[in-house]
């Protein structure tokens, strides 16, 4: 039963998200009208995510002719006492004691005894043996006790054959495979983590295949590597920014797939607001290193703004920001149904805000290091189902471009310096019938410190509650969560693809102010958030192709105050087109 239903926007497998800030400056205006003004920290916050082609798998041809001793024999009937398996060594007799209890008994069939060869490798199978066979040899009963001949399925040749137009190294390619040892007990997750490796370059197609080895319980195992695509593009267009900066956006991205040769990811994305002023443009690298499938890689992203409506328009406010980054991934477990990668990450951050009518401006810049675990993992509970979570620690420290900043922050919020934080999300999409699915996720942050806008934690948006704008309930601490049904239509042949009708209920609550000041409190300042709502959405997928994403949302707690417009109900939509 296919689980790939639907997926949900930005909340990917691997999810650091969080960049940027603004001004003391500024923040009367953004009171006056009940909600903080867009900053280029918060602002950097709303870019659309990269857009995502659908995970792939290798292709693992274990399918060969399994050796069989006898057929079924019509009419046979036998009481069976016991069994007595010939040939394990991985787990004991006792360990195969359950699978087997239902075919123990009298007047079993011949069937009953060759399904009881199926449990027991079913059962090895689930234990990472998935080469694993049983067979029924020929044999003359004793006391009931039938015997089982178990081939454990030990690995013969490994044979690499490379197309000579790859321009990947031999050399890394055998070093991803040189854990695959001839004599040796095939495991699933030592054979599916070095084919995913390989997999995981780009520019490459890898497949692989096993066959019947020259000895008896043996598997020869040839993997073929050849061309990929050098060049993967796309288009985007939505309609999730903010009222100040351009509700639609269009964007567009370029992956140059080992264009050096190393197996590396280059990737150039950009992205501007057609009706407002935002522009946003990110360059990135992930280079292979080693034979661990570690990869290393830096970035540089660039936002520049205006505020615009006449609510901003009278003071000129503009600003940018910029980051600098270094990438580190590791995959601890990577195979077909579980994976899990370590991702470090370290940023240089600035940030400038101005307002060109009063000449009020701001300049702050960060260092933050975060490390994460990100992974996900298959189950047959129910239907069957797929869990993904990612958990994060930030570190950072932020500092003010002045010693007038530096005060009022000093008499003010205290953000300045050393912060820590945690971000935690988790998510199930669970099979329900081979139409209907239901998915549930849940974010979170923690902290025990007043934060800058950069590093806040917003309820609202496509990817959160999304009955409300970006950035609405914005705060130190906070969570969200949604529970989500989808079915998939069934469609007319000549509409490629799959599309999704959904259902979904949001809600989400934040504390504003982790520690108010003062002031704050003399002035009965907002310190708790709560928004909720219910909505609609039809999403259409053609993998590799088209990608379409639609919300219509309803709120059923209090107006928003991210921007001024009150839109309700709330429509979010993002069209991806591949190339």
């Amino acid at each position: 039963m296919s689980l790939s239903l639907e997926r949900r926007g930005g909340c990917a497998r691997v999810g650091l998200r969080g960049f940027f800030s603004f001004g003391f400056l500024l923040l009367s205006v953004g009171t006056a009208f009940g909600q903080a003004t867009p900053e280029a920290g918060s602002l950097l916050q709303t870019v659309p995510p990269p857009a995502s082609r659908p995970e792939t798998v290798p292709d693992i041809d274990d399918r060969f002719s399994r050796q069989r001793a006898i057929a079924d024999v019509e009419g046979m009937r036998l009481e069976v006492k016991g069994f007595r398996i010939v040939g394990l060594t991985v787990a004991t007799e006792a360990d195969m004691s359950a699978a087997l209890a239902p075919f123990v008994g009298p007047d079993k069939r011949f069937q009953d005894l060759l399904d009881a060869a199926a449990a027991v490798r079913r059962e090895l199978a689930a234990r990472g043996y998935f080469l694993a066979d049983v067979i029924i040899p020929e044999q003359k009963l004793s006391g009931g006790i039938v015997e089982l001949r178990v081939l454990e399925g030990r690995l013969g040749r490994v044979r690499l054959d490379v197309d000579p137009a790859v321009s990947i190294s031999r050399a890394l390619l055998e070093s991803y495979i040189s854990s695959l040892e001839e004599g040796e007990l095939i495991r699933t997750g030592v054979v599916e983590r070095a084919l995913f490796q390989i997999h995981d370059l780009r520019g490459i197609v890898a497949t692989s295949s096993f066959a019947p080895g020259t000895a008896a319980g043996t598997a020869d195992l040839t993997i073929r590597v050849s061309p990929g695509k050098k060049l993967d593009a796309n288009l985007d267009f939505d309609a999730n920014g903010s009222v100040y900066t351009g509700i639609h956006r269009i964007g567009a991205g370029v992956d140059g797939n080992s264009l050096l040769g190393y197996g590396e990811l280059i990737n150039v994305r950009a992205s501007n607001a057609i009706d407002g002023n935002l522009r946003f443009a990110r360059a990135s690298a992930l280079v292979p290193v080693g034979p661990w499938g570690t990869k290393l890689g830096a970035a540089y992203s660039e936002l520049k703004y205006r505020l615009g409506t006449p609510v901003f328009n009278p003071l000129k406010v503009n600003g940018a920001a910029a980051v600098v980054s270094l990438i580190a991934i590791h995959p601890v477990i990577r195979s077909r149904n579980t994976n899990l990668l370590v991702i470090g990450q370290h940023d240089k951050r600035k940030f400038y805000d101005i307002q060109l009518a009063t000449g009020a401006e701001t300049l702050k810049k960060s260092d933050v290091s975060s490390l994460g675990f990100s992974g996900d993992f298959r189950d047959r509970l129910g239907g069957g189902g797929i869990n993904v979570f990612n958990i994060a620690y930030t570190l950072g420290e932020l500092k003010f471009g002045t010693a007038g900043l530096d005060a009022a922050d000093l008499a003010g919020r205290k953000t300045r310096g050393k912060f820590g934080k945690t971000n935690i999300s988790l998510s199930r999409l669970q099979a329900v019938t081979e139409r209907l699915a239901l998915y549930a996720s849940y974010s979170q942050q923690f902290t025990n410190k007043n934060l800058d806008p950069s590093e806040k934690f917003s309820l609202g948006g496509p990817n959160a509650v999304r009955a409300y704008p970006q950035g609405e309930g914005a705060g130190d601490r906070g969570y969200f969560a949604s529970l989500e049904m989808r079915y998939r239509l069934p469609v007319d042949e000549e509409l490629p693809g799959s599309l999704v009708l959904t259902g979904f209920y949001d809600f989400g609550r934040s504390i504003l102010i982790q520690q108010p000041t003062a002031a704050d409190l003399a002035a009965n300042a907002e310190r708790l958030r709560r928004i909720a709502g219910p909505g609609i959405g039809l999403n259409w997928e053609v993998p590799n192709d088209w990608y379409l994403r639609t919300t219509l949302a309803f709120r059923d707690t209090t107006k928003a105050t991210a921007d001024h417009l009150l839109r309700y109900p709330r429509f979010y939509f993002q069209i991806s087109k591949f190339f």
